[in-house]
């Protein structure tokens, strides 16, 4: 009979949802404030969703978790486009996407975006050139 309205979680309360469901409570982690930002907009079961898919995959398929996969699916279910981590490496075109969108629309820096899709800071440079920022 009674209806609670929760909000989308802010930014401190991401990146502690991505710690605890994607890295489980590791304090160490630097990709939990890069996933929070690439997450902005998503409930807390939505970033539940994709952690929780992630570290299924992780486990069945014995690798370590992809937070370029990661951050690919979160960055694509803030845009209204829900899917799981990609199984795999991200490809050349979702890399340059995510790269790109990550920069110009969530203000994650260049070096963080490297960092976070598995590439080196010139290819995340060459990203933004090719989509037109001219690399800054």
């Amino acid at each position: 009979p009674y209806k609670i309205e929760l909000g989308a979680p802010d930014e401190a309360v991401r990146i502690d949802l991505w710690r605890y469901f994607l890295f489980e409570d590791d304090v160490i982690s630097p990709h939990p404030p890069l996933l929070a930002r690439a997450s902005g907009g998503l409930s807390g079961a939505d970033i539940q969703t994709i952690a929780l898919a992630a570290r299924r995959q992780s486990v069945l398929e014995g690798h370590p978790i992809d937070t370029g996969a990661v951050a690919w699916a979160a960055y694509e279910a803030s845009a209204g486009r829900p899917t799981p981590p990609p199984r795999g490496q991200l490809t050349s075109d979702q890399k340059r996407t995510l790269a790109i969108g990550l920069v110009r629309e969530k203000n994650v820096s260049q070096a963080d975006v490297a960092r976070l899709i598995g590439v080196t800071r010139q290819a995340v440079y060459g990203y933004l050139k090719e989509g037109g920022d001219g690399g800054g």
